[in-house]
């Protein structure tokens, strides 16, 4: 079974930029289906979630990596600005439950960025690598 699974699977084109934003869309109008208490809502999330569904498990790599092409041109800002943050948040999010018992992570009162300290230390004074700001925190 595992065999099958395996070579099912084989060539197919998996899932891209275009992918995630799709997913994110359909789960925001699944959301405002729920909120609304409107199924008329939730179908778009439907929809939309087919079509990844079938644009993920395409073989026509061309054609997806064409229409991944298209979607980076002409939303590239629109990426950077809604979906890149929303990655980093995740990607964040994930590193410090990894690093939970090893480093403690705080914001840098300037420019926000997340600073990153081995646990344990004491007293300690943290310098932004992004701004130069000086912290004073315990570890």
């Amino acid at each position: 079974m595992k065999e099958k699974l395996r070579k099912f699977f084989e060539g197919r084109y998996g899932m891209d930029e275009l992918g995630i934003a799709i997913v994110i869309l359909s789960m925001i109008f699944a959301l405002a289906g729920n909120i609304a208490e409107s199924f008329f809502l939730q179908i778009p999330a439907y929809i939309l979630l087919i079509l990844e569904l079938f644009r993920y498990m395409s073989r026509k790599y061309s054609d997806r990596r064409r229409e991944n092409d298209f979607f980076k041109k002409y939303s590239g800002k629109l990426y950077e600005k809604l979906i890149k943050p929303i990655e980093k948040k995740f990607r964040l999010m994930g590193n410090r439950f990894r690093d939970r018992k090893t480093h403690r992570y705080f914001t840098c009162p300037k420019c926000h960025n997340a600073l990153r300290v081995p646990k344990g230390k004491g007293e300690i004074t943290i310098t932004c690598p992004v701004c130069g700001e000086k912290l004073d925190r315990k570890t």
